[in-house]
């Protein structure tokens, strides 16, 4: 995945976007403070702005979530359905002939074992590598089991291969490899900062001594912008997808 920042860890990210709203927020309200003067009319055209700003970002947040939210669905989506593919090849291959049907049977066995180790961005990229090794060896054997025993019921077999390749190809590009656009979520942290620091300097440029309203705002969007970026990987932070319909299928692989 080439996402928002993909290679800091989700701490990193939290301490770096607390401090930039921190910063915006209170450089903002600095600012307020040092330009105060009685300037009603200023003042006027900066609540209309600052409202027009919030509205903004909320809708800006809504789009983003929702996007973030289907790409986790789906990725759901889509292991599932490759967990189903290998399940169904490994029953159907007891369709071929005999003589390779264990080594059917432990290829597939294989090729889950190299997916569950996909449990971590740093790891996938080698998952991908050693499945499609071992799918290209899955289509060899089934070549060799038409060409034994060329009916409708080895075609089977042939077909199930076929969809686990396809199921791999779709879990590649439209899960590991469709994060949220960066611009998406670069746009979203510059929105964010230009509404704390109009924030932050309305507040200082009106008199206010606390501004408690621009901290719960800082607090507020820093946890929603952490929450879209740890739906945006599936394999760190506390919103996971986890491997259990590939267990499932693995514990499926090992019955008599």
């Amino acid at each position: 995945m080439n996402g928002f920042l993909t290679h800091t860890p989700l701490w990193q990210l939290l301490a770096g976007t607390l401090l930039l709203f921190l910063l915006a927020a209170l450089s903002g309200y600095a600012l307020g403070q040092h330009r105060q003067r009685p300037d009603r009319r200023f003042e006027g055209q900066l609540g209309p702005t600052l409202g027009g700003l919030i509205g903004l970002l909320g809708l800006l947040i809504a789009f983003t979530f929702g996007m973030a939210s289907a790409r986790f669905d789906l990725r759901r989506v889509l292991q599932v359905e490759q967990a189903n593919t290998l399940g169904v090849a490994y029953l159907r291959a007891e369709l071929i002939p005999e003589s390779l049907r264990g080594e059917a049977r432990d290829l597939l066995r294989q090729d889950v074992d190299v997916l569950l180790t996909a449990d971590s961005p740093e790891r996938t990229a080698e998952a991908i590598t050693g499945a499609q090794r071992i799918q290209e060896s899955l289509w060899t054997l089934a070549v060799r089991a038409v060409r034994e025993s060329p009916t409708v019921i080895t075609g089977l077999f042939v077909q199930a291969v076929n969809q686990i390749i396809d199921s791999q190809a779709r879990r590649i590009e439209l899960g590991w490899n469709n994060p949220l656009p960066p611009t998406i979520l670069g746009t979203l942290y510059l929105v964010c900062t230009i509404v704390l620091f109009v924030m932050g300097f309305e507040n200082g440029l009106t008199g206010g001594g606390r501004p408690v309203a621009s901290m719960v705002m800082v607090f507020t969007l820093t946890t929603v912008v952490l929450l879209i970026v740890d739906l945006d990987r599936p394999q760190q932070g506390l919103l996971r997808n986890g491997q259990r319909p590939l267990l499932d299928v693995r514990a499926l692989m090992t019955k008599p």
